[in-house]
């Protein structure tokens, strides 16, 4: 793994247990993630909002999937979300995310998360209520910028 650029808290300082066999990255603001081959997740860089300090919860369990925003980290363990930091050590996860969750990106002040079945909610950062997103079907990937989200829709592409 390599990381460049802003150093001034020390997110582009990757900690040995991330320099091999890691199979997804993710970047907040001033903080990274990133999961290894193993379900493990590591985390570096600022931390004043609590936002490296992976919960017992993310620790004791296999991680599929992670994502990181501004001050914000999440990450998916049997199919439910876990979110930290934002100043919250753990924070509010509406039911609907709490199973079934195969996807889930971070913004600035929301989350957003692709269920099973090809439907996504967005709920705001250390709240329990959500919506659901008109039009968001059959969504295959999913992603965040600081204010928006973008999914891309429909069936896998055909392999040749």
């Amino acid at each position: 793994m390599l990381a460049w650029g802003d150093n001034r808290k020390d997110q582009t300082e990757v900690p040995d247990e991330a320099e091999t066999g890691v199979t997804a990255i993710a970047a907040g603001a001033h903080h990274a993630l990133a999961l290894t081959k193993d379900g493990e997740v590591v985390a570096w860089g600022d931390n004043s909002n609590k936002q490296t300090d992976i919960p017992a919860e993310v620790k004791s369990g296999t991680v599929t999937a992670i994502a990181a925003g501004k001050n914000t980290s999440a990450a998916i363990v049997g199919g439910k979300v876990y979110a930290w930091g934002a100043t919250h050590a753990t924070q509010k996860v509406p039911t609907f995310a709490q199973s079934k969750v195969v996807q889930v990106a971070v913004g600035t002040e929301s989350l957003a998360a692709v269920k099973e079945d090809g439907k996504v909610i967005e709920w705001k950062v250390n709240n329990a209520s959500y919506t659901n997103v008109t039009g968001a079907t059959d969504v295959r990937a999913l992603t965040a910028g600081a204010h928006h989200f973008v999914v891309l829709k429909g069936d896998p592409p055909q392999k040749h």
